[in-house]
């Protein structure tokens, strides 16, 4: 025997019908959050479930900024510490002397580099120095670190970029 029909089966199945769209949308949501959560997890490498420890992703992504910040304050330190050293031994805070001790290190890292005579994490150390040395104390760090992040992430190109490789090619050198 077949139920008799009522508005209330008409109202029930609009619902049923409701619910199930709603369910093919989560489940479209839920296809589209795994895509976002495979992402992330290939940038920070895939750690197992023993790495993870019970930290959530917003868990990781809080500690590597906390890394980053350690980091950038660090950086901050050394160019202190750099401009404390050149006070100590009175050297020129004029930029044009400061660019030339950052000409000379480079010039010696690059005769470490060729092999010719000092060691290559020694001269590169002292070019950093001179490199931090060079930017003046008023401008902050930060938005340097952010700027050469830019470049190096996007299709920046830097208005010397056709002369070093022209240079390169002519030196004959591929590194």
């Amino acid at each position: 025997m077949e139920a008799e029909y009522t508005p209330q089966i008409d109202i029930q199945r609009a619902i049923v019908c409701d619910l199930r769209k709603r369910i093919v949308e989560l489940q479209q949501a839920l296809i589209e959050e795994t895509k976002i959560v495979d992402r992330i997890w290939d940038l920070f490498g895939r750690p197992t479930y023993k790495e993870l420890a019970g930290r959530s992703i917003y868990d990781l992504i809080s500690s590597l900024q906390a890394e980053l910040a350690e980091e950038r304050a660090r950086l901050e330190n050394l160019r202190k510490k750099a401009l404390a050293r050149c006070d100590e031994r009175n050297w020129s805070k004029r930029w044009i002397h400061r660019l030339a001790y950052l000409i000379l290190e480079a010039s010696e890292l690059a005769e470490a580099i060729r092999g010719k005579r000092g060691d290559i994490v020694t001269e590169a150390a002292d070019a950093m120095i001179c490199l931090l040395c060079l930017i003046p104390e008023s401008v902050e760090l930060e938005p340097v670190i952010a700027e050469a992040e830019r470049q190096l992430t996007s299709a920046y190109s830097g208005e010397h970029e056709e002369v070093e490789v022209t240079a390169i090619a002519a030196a004959g050198e591929g590194v």
